[in-house]
This record gives C-alpha cells, sequence and structure tokens, in this order.
C-alpha cells in the first residue's frame, strides 16, 4: 500500500515524496500507519518502494 503511493506519487510529481505526510497532502492515503514496536518505514528513493527499518 505505501510502496504503491510512493510510486503514483513519483510518477505525478516527478519526484519521491520527502516524507509519508506528503503522501497523506497529496490524499494517496488517508493517513500514516504506525510502524510496528521498534521500527519505523523509511522511503528508498531510488528504488521508489518503503522500508521498514530497526
Amino acid at each position: 500500500m505505501l510502496t504503491f503511493a510512493v510510486q503514483q506519487f513519483a510518477g505525478t510529481h516527478k519526484r519521491p515524496p520527502a516524507n509519508l505526510q506528503e503522501l497523506v497532502s497529496a490524499k494517496l492515503i488517508s493517513a500514516v500507519p504506525a510502524a510496528p514496536a521498534g521500527m519505523r518505514y523509511e522511503i528508498d528513493a531510488k528504488n521508489r518502494q518503503v522500508r521498514l527499518v530497526k
């Protein structure tokens, strides 16, 4: 879901989002989901993916 939204954003804006909040502002997602405990979301701008990292 997040990776798809990042790809949509990048296709429209010709750049990856700076952060997940930009996806909310662009109305691609309704809210930034909470990451599992001890983890955080990270945008891989080169591959246009979202990863969970510690």
